[in-house]
Parts: structure tokens; C-alpha cells; sequence
């Protein structure tokens, strides 16, 4: 099962998601966000990384400046919130979908994605809220699902029985917004793995 750990501010906390084994880092370029990168933080971020796939983390970006940034950063994959106005032609999608019921997931038969990644739906933001959504509603099929929403610690293994394609955790494995806590990526990252 891969991992992802988003909402990655600064070196140090991706060089020790790297050296823990997680599989993508994220990295959010949403102005509104306390874990909000820039290009340049991002670039430096992805430079000391030898094992996991930098993702960058857009919301209401139009196609070219997503490929465009893409492209600066080196990111493998991009993780959208919206329908674009056409596919992403040189990077990899995931398009996130806030689950408020199954009808929330409708979606996945129509959107232009490699993957799919589904989060709560907290109308005070998109993501990092700690808050988890009723997996009873998840479809069959996870093999291309990264699986979000209030994951941590102490419900990693219970998720890993579910068998998405990937966890990604953020506000779970932090001390505040934009500052991860060493332990609790250790310890989520055992708990997915043991």
C-alpha cells in the first residue's frame, strides 16, 4: 500500500517522509491554504527527495499553469478539485472529490483522471480537516483510490483493511497546520506497514 503525506512546507519534514518509505509527498499551491508553497519552497522541497513522488495540490488552476508548474517543480502528479476545461496532457491527475454520500462519488464514471482521491467534505475547507467521511459509502473498486480524510496514527491500520491504492494523511501527522510532527509520521507510517 502506498503512502502519501501532504501538506509538506519545508525540507526537513519531506527528507524525513522520504526517509520513512512514504511514497508521495504533497505539495499545495492554494494561496488560502497555512500549507501553501511556492514555486520556489516547492523546487528546493522536491531537490532532496530520493523516494517519493512530489504531488502538487491545485484548486481552481486552469490546465496550462498547472502543467506549466508541473513542469518548474518536477511534480509527478497533480491533485485537482474541479473539472478542467481539458485533460492534463504531461502529468499525471488525481481529481479530488469531497464525499458527502455515494451520490458524491458519481464522478468517478465521467472524470478525466488517473486517480481518483477522496476526502470529507467540511464546507470550511478543502482539505486537512481532520475529519473523517463514512467509508461504507467507498466502491468496490479502490485500486486507483488514494484515500483521505481525518487519517492519523490511530486509525492508519483500520484504513489499510480497506485496500485503497494509497493513504494520504496531512493534519493527522502535524504539530500545527504546515508543521509535521516527527513522531506521528513515524508511528503512521509503521501502522500502515505492520
Amino acid at each position: 500500500m502506498k503512502i502519501k503525506i501532504c501538506g509538506i512546507t519545508n525540507a526537513d519534514d519531506a527528507r524525513l517522509a522520504d526517509s520513512l518509505g512514504a511514497d508521495f509527498v504533497g505539495l499545495i499551491f492554494v494561496e488560502s491554504s497555512p500549507r501553501c508553497v511556492d514555486v520556489e519552497q516547492a523546487s528546493s522541497i522536491v531537490r532532496d527527495l530520493t523516494h517519493a513522488k512530489p504531488i502538487g495540490v491545485f484548486v481552481d488552476t486552469d490546465p496550462d499553469t498547472i502543467e506549466e508548474m508541473a513542469a518548474r517543480v518536477g511534480l509527478h502528479a497533480v491533485q485537482i478539485y474541479e473539472q478542467l476545461s481539458r485533460p492534463l496532457r504531461r502529468v499525471e491527475c488525481i481529481r479530488a472529490i469531497r464525499v458527502k454520500n455515494r451520490q458524491s462519488l458519481s464522478i468517478m464514471k465521467s472524470a478525466h483522471a488517473d486517480y481518483f482521491l477522496l476526502d470529507s467534505c467540511v464546507a470550511s475547507a478543502m482539505g486537512g480537516t481532520g475529519v473523517t467521511f463514512d467509508w461504507a459509502v467507498l466502491p468496490d473498486d479502490l485500486s486507483r483510490v488514494f484515500l483521505s480524510g481525518g487519517l492519523n496514527p490511530d486509525n492508519a491500520r483500520q484504513a489499510r483493511t480497506l485496500q485503497p491504492f494509497a493513504l494520504d494523511v496531512c493534519s493527522g501527522v502535524e504539530q500545527r497546520p504546515g508543521v509535521k510532527d516527527p513522531e506521528k509520521m513515524r508511528r503512521f507510517v509503521n501502522m500502515v506497514n505492520t
